[in-house]
């Protein structure tokens, strides 16, 4: 099946948005005809159904839970579906970011990376900071931004380091830096902070190649909380819209910060949480599936311990 990312259209959006695409609509080049692309979906939930009976049965064991899962499929189980598309640097190179609500710092590959630790991109070659006009690094040392407990300040080079680990596996590596993004809808422009990615192969199991990095969509937090590099947080947001395409979307959706444009829908209540508070908490308490309620104890529905509650988390 042809596809090529270049023409791909940008949905009509208002200010401060990006494009927002199904992984499908991106991943149909691998596939011969819609026949394999709909085996490859069965698939992917047959290693979803895996990966949560695994999840349950070891939990710790990641690593254990991955060969169980190619053991069982043959593929690798995607832990994320959207990607979010905006220009990046001063050669506004586009890249695809697979969208996270339940993380708090945007990272994407950078060139030049370490030795064989960088994985091929399918669709746009790896953002090279040393030719960003843009770009600026983080100095840990006269900073203030690299005080934060999750990151480390190497004093030989005065670069503030990062190291994120997903829950199935995936870990990135590298600095803090910052540069321009720009939205396509209005050609408007913002300078964010990110992960600058040049170590994405010291994990127990490997990103997919569909994407470049993770766009990062926890909830907006004060200054000196793990959360201040996330993009509503940058951005100085409090509300973000997201419509999320089907799989058999020939075109893309979006997400816009600052107002929301649909009036219509169900509302549910966001609730705070005090141990995880970048998450986006909901106040679920029931589950019906053909009008039967599944039995769940009611505890589990309790944010407030650390293994509980309902947050809305759209991958990693």
């Amino acid at each position: 099946m042809d596809f090529d990312t270049c023409n791909l259209q940008d949905p009509l959006m208002p200010p401060n948005s990006v494009s927002v695409y199904h992984l499908d609509l991106l991943e149909k080049s691998k596939f011969k005809d819609y026949e394999s692309l709909f085996t490859h979906r069965l698939t992917q939930d047959q290693a979803r159904a895996t990966y949560l009976v695994s999840e349950f049965r070891q939990s710790r064991d990641k690593k254990g839970i991955n060969d169980q899962i190619l053991k069982a499929t043959h593929v690798t189980y995607y832990q994320g579906h959207y990607v979010a598309s905006f220009m990046i640097g001063s050669e506004r190179i586009r890249n695809f970011l697979l969208i996270d609500t339940g993380s708090y710092l945007s990272w994407w590959q950078c060139a030049p990376c370490l030795p064989n630790k960088c994985y091929k991109q399918a669709f746009n070659a790896i953002y090279n900071y040393t030719t960003s006009t843009t770009f600026k690094h983080m100095d840990c040392v006269d900073e203030s931004g690299c005080l934060n407990s999750v990151f480390r300040c190497n004093v030989d080079n005065k670069l503030c380091m990062y190291a994120q680990t997903y829950d199935n596996g995936e870990k990135t590596k590298g600095f803090l830096g910052s540069d321009i993004i720009t939205f396509v809808g209005d050609n408007t422009q913002a300078r964010i902070i990110f992960g600058c990615g040049i170590d994405q192969k010291s994990g127990t199991s490997e990103f997919g190649n569909t994407y470049s990095g993770i766009i990062a969509l926890g909830k907006r937090l004060s200054a000196r909380t793990p959360g201040i590099y996330s993009l509503p947080s940058q951005l100085g947001t409090n509300l973000f819209a997201l419509c999320l395409p089907s799989a058999e979307a020939a075109t893309g959706s979006f997400i816009t910060f600052n107002k929301a444009p649909w009036v219509y829908g169900t509302e549910a209540k966001l609730l705070k949480n005090r141990q995880q508070p970048h998450l986006y908490f909901v106040n679920l308490y029931k589950i019906f599936i053909n009008d039967r309620e599944v039995p769940v104890d009611p505890t589990w529905w309790n944010g407030q311990k650390e293994d509980h509650g309902v947050i809305v988390d759209t991958g990693h």
